[in-house]
């Protein structure tokens, strides 16, 4: 279980830091962005940084998105 939640921490991370780069921002525009600190924003983006629903709003108020979860099925 811990491997699959690592799997999504990293998939968040790498999805964060795609739409960053997307708009050419720096860490430090990030940060004046969302109030968040660089090494936060930097170990999130690698996937070693817990994520909390509060944080990833932060971040989707920051680059104008909306956060969607979607939930399924597990093939057995």
């Amino acid at each position: 279980m811990e491997e699959k939640y690592i799997a999504l921490q990293k998939k968040i991370g790498k999805e964060l830091k795609e739409e960053r780069l997307k708009r050419n921002l720096y860490l430090s525009e990030v940060q004046d962005l969302t109030g968040l600190k660089i090494e936060h924003i930097s170990r999130t983006e690698n996937g070693k940084f817990n994520l909390t629903l509060r944080k990833l709003h932060e971040y989707a108020a920051a680059y104008n998105l909306e956060p969607v979860i979607t939930f399924k099925k597990i093939k057995k």
